[in-house]
């Protein structure tokens, strides 16, 4: 089961952002990867089915064979394609330049 929400410093097992929408209260956890696969996602994916303390989860990684076009209900994913636009049209080129320099 997903381990949240939790004390300040603390480590939580399996979420890396907890958010909440101000307009519909609507709870969604957010699992960022460096590297991820088709049994990490299902590993997530799992977790994410087995609480009721989310209605969405967003699943966030750069590298690794899990393809991008995986459709999930109440689960976005971002991968490397879809994050690299995101971050261009944030304006975080110049940010994501010095993380790779």
């Amino acid at each position: 089961a997903v381990d949240a929400p939790s004390i300040v410093g603390k480590t939580q097992k399996t979420l890396d952002l907890e958010l909440e929408s101000p307009t519909t209260g609507e709870k969604a956890f957010v699992q960022i990867k460096s590297h991820a696969d088709a049994h990490a996602f299902s590993e997530y994916e799992k977790r994410f089915r087995e609480t009721s303390a989310y209605e969405r989860m967003f699943f966030i990684w750069h590298s690794g064979s899990l393809s991008e076009n995986i459709k999930a209900d109440d689960i976005t994913l971002i991968g490397p394609n879809k994050l690299a636009g995101l971050i261009l049209d944030s304006g975080l080129s110049r940010w994501l330049r010095k993380k790779v320099s």
